[in-house]
């Protein structure tokens, strides 16, 4: 069976959103065993930087989903701001991540 191209479209549309609700998933399991290994408070294992940047970029994902899936015209301007600023604060994340990184 060969697929219209139409389908293909649409598959590559929804991946953003599917691809960042999964990365923010693997962000929260990680922490979560994390702490769960070292005895440490979750809230003290997810205020890493690099946690920051995961949860930021799984956002950057799902809000990129939006821009592409609008049911109306004013959720794409929506998303288009909020993926800015994810981008913004997926950025500012792996800055800090960096600072840590030299600094120890």
């Amino acid at each position: 069976m060969i697929w219209p191209v139409d389908a293909f479209i649409w598959l590559a549309k929804q991946l953003p959103w599917v691809l960042g609700l999964s990365v923010i998933l693997a962000a929260f399991s990680w922490a979560h065993w994390i702490s769960m290994m070292t005895g440490r408070p979750l809230r003290d294992i997810w205020k890493q930087p690099h946690y920051g940047a995961a949860f930021s970029f799984g956002l950057l994902g799902v809000a990129t989903g939006i821009v592409l899936n609008p049911l109306y015209p004013w959720e794409r301007y929506v998303g288009g701001v909020l993926a800015l600023y994810f981008l913004i604060e997926t950025g500012r994340h792996v800055v800090a991540y960096r600072r840590q990184r030299r600094t120890t």
